[in-house]
């Protein structure tokens, strides 16, 4: 089965956008925090991740979601070849802070262009030396 994963990173969005994607339902969120995850997501439909056929996902406040298990800490290492942490999607890798300010992490599911899709945003969300 195809499939797409959207993100949407939007740093100054309006604070009330609940769909994550417009067509997208918002299948959950994380509370404010720093350096925290979400439980294990399944989207009910299989993701190919780098040639490993993947079922479940975690989102993270810090602008990624990974496979196999969740990762809250932010280490700024390089995502690149030499890479040998948890399989990983990163459209933002930061130090993000959803505390005392109006950002939001939400994910859900819907379609993209035909095909099933996963889709997550990190709307508005501030950094720890801003917020933390």
């Amino acid at each position: 089965m195809s499939f797409a994963i959207v993100a949407a990173v939007a740093l100054a969005a309006p604070a009330a956008a609940d769909p994550v994607v417009s067509g997208f339902n918002k299948q959950g969120g994380l509370p404010a925090c720093a350096d925290c995850f979400s439980g294990a997501i399944a989207p009910g439909f299989d993701t190919n991740v780098f040639g490993t056929t993947r079922n479940v996902r975690f989102v993270s406040n810090n602008g990624y979601a990974t496979f196999e298990a969740g990762l809250g800490s932010f280490t700024p290492t390089g995502l690149g070849a030499g890479y040998v942490g948890r399989p990983i999607i990163a459209p933002v890798f930061a130090d993000a802070d959803t505390r005392g300010g109006p950002g939001s992490v939400t994910f859900g599911t819907g379609t993209f262009a035909g095909w099933p899709a996963w889709g997550a945003s990190w709307l508005d969300t501030g950094y720890v030396s801003v917020r933390g």
